[in-house]
């Protein structure tokens, strides 16, 4: 990996066009693909088993830890890419997420910076991606032929294939137009030359009749000829406005529906037969470790409603430790949370991921409304939308539940050393079911028990192995709760 990035390196100081165009690939020849291509019915591609691949993602921050590209846009993206990926048979899931804090690699308009950051954070046996706010001033860019793909924040909003067609050169491919990268001056009104590109690197130039097609070109041949380098809007039939010629006089247009050329993202959808079957050749040949057949999650059903239990639309709720919960999803392994003042969501309050159904926020300013809402995911599934949103008022004090006192319910003690147990006695309370959760600072659910309590019972809750600070109790007796802080040591 190191010998690759230092040789891409090499060819963008060279190739310093590629810096102010959509992707700052640079035009090496793979001689793997090379290779591949002469005799493709030699390799290993899995037959048309379902494969997974496992991902590591970077969000990269500047030195202040700002900036990070948002999980809500993530899930998006890696939905998109799984769509464009479905005709090859291969689905990609979140191995990790990791946070990367260092303006240098979130903001680089060259692409030292960046190998410097695949080098040192590259996670084996995972396709990593990082995600930036500038990639070497490109949407994007990849190591050819590895692990490895970095992904400007902007051009991963929804719809957009730049994350696809990066990985496809992570997977060995080139670009559609591949020699032409560079030439975006070139009078298309003349013929094109037999070859394009330097003298050092030349390319044969691919003719409309197939004649040349395994060796010119991006030498597939059920992908047409395209010489367009630069960006391009398609017309209503998916082709480029934009008629280029053949070195035999022959007229075309170019084809916008393959995401390994310059074509806008409303036209982009898919890669071709011989592309996939190169993908997944190189993937068994290339990147065996990589390979997965089986999930340990399932699919999260798009049509299945999400209830959101407490609050209730319109509820008014005391402004400290106010209690959020929702149904459960069927395979969903984590939900995104979010609060916000505005019912667009455009600007939040909270925004953060819990793996139970229930979440505490310890404080919102006080007499506010405010929306939230939730969206499940896992590791494997991320196409979900959000819930539909409900609001809740802020108060002194709230108007749903009655709170217990000290008369009612004792804890001790209230600076605990772990491991060890959480004495709590019921006294003058009514039997019903006893909820007690015990919360992080960040509202995270950290322990959780229920059963049914006669009025003067005492409960232990065994408590081990979390990080010391200060974490809240509630609990919670049909309408009525009691909260307490704890400090664990």
């Amino acid at each position: 990996m190191r010998t690759s990035l230092s040789i891409l390196f090499l060819l963008f100081s060279i190739f310093s066009y590629a810096q102010t165009n959509y992707c700052a690939t640079p035009p090496t020849e793979d001689k793997w693909l090379e290779t591949y291509q002469q005799q493709p019915h030699l390799y290993e591609k899995g037959g048309n088993e379902l494969i997974y691949i496992p991902m590591t993602i970077h969000l990269v921050g500047n030195d202040e830890g700002k900036g990070y590209f948002p999980i809500s846009d993530l899930l998006d993206a890696l939905c998109v890419v799984n769509e464009d990926f479905i005709p090859a048979n291969i689905q990609f899931f979140i191995k990790n997420i990791r946070y990367i804090q260092r303006t240098a690699w979130y903001n680089h308009d060259n692409f030292a910076p960046g190998a410097e950051m695949q080098r040192r954070n590259n996670v084996s046996n995972t396709m990593n991606t990082y995600f930036v706010s500038n990639a070497s001033n490109a949407c994007g860019y990849a190591v050819i032929n590895s692990i490895s793909t970095v992904i400007t924040n902007s051009c991963s909003n929804s719809g957009e294939h730049t994350w696809s067609h990066e990985l496809g050169h992570a997977l060995s491919l080139p670009h559609t137009f591949r020699g032409w990268e560079g030439s975006e001056d070139f009078d298309y009104s003349t013929p094109a030359p037999k070859f394009i590109g330097n003298d050092r690197d030349s390319t044969l130039v691919e003719l409309t009749d197939k004649s040349n097609c395994d060796t010119a070109g991006d030498r597939f041949c059920d992908t047409e000829p395209d010489y367009l380098s630069e960006r391009w809007t398609c017309n209503g039939s998916q082709r480029s406005a934009t008629q280029q010629i053949d070195p035999n006089g022959q007229k075309f247009t170019s084809d916008g529906t393959l995401i390994m050329g310059y074509a806008d993202d409303n036209c982009t959808s898919r890669f071709s037969p011989e592309q996939i079957q190169a993908i997944r050749a190189n993937i068994f040949s290339q990147k065996a470790t990589l390979v997965n057949q089986t999930i340990s999650d399932g699919t999260i059903s798009e049509s299945e409603p999400i209830v959101l239990s407490s609050p209730l639309d319109n509820q008014t709720v005391g402004f400290q430790n106010i209690f959020f919960e929702w149904e459960p999803v069927a395979q969903a392994t984590k939900y995104m949370f979010q609060v916000s003042r505005l019912p667009t969501f455009s600007v939040l309050a909270v925004d953060t991921i819990v793996s139970t159904n229930t979440l505490i926020l310890p404080e919102l300013p006080i007499r506010l409304r405010y929306y939230w809402r939730i969206l499940p995911y896992n590791n494997y599934s991320t196409c979900g939308s959000f819930s539909t949103r409900k609001s809740f008022l802020t108060a002194e004090e709230t108007t749903s539940t009655v709170n217990l006192t000290e008369s009612q319910i004792s804890v001790s003690p209230t600076l605990l050393t772990q491991p060890g147990q959480l004495q709590i006695q019921v006294k003058d309370v009514v039997k019903a079911d006893l909820r007690i959760e015990l919360f992080d600072i960040t509202g995270k659910l950290i322990i959780y028990h229920q059963t049914e309590r006669n009025a003067g019972t005492d409960l232990q809750l065994f408590v081990e192995d979390n990080p010391p600070g200060i974490y809240t109790l509630r609990v919670t007796i049909a309408n009525q709760q009691f909260v307490r802080k704890i400090a664990l040591q």
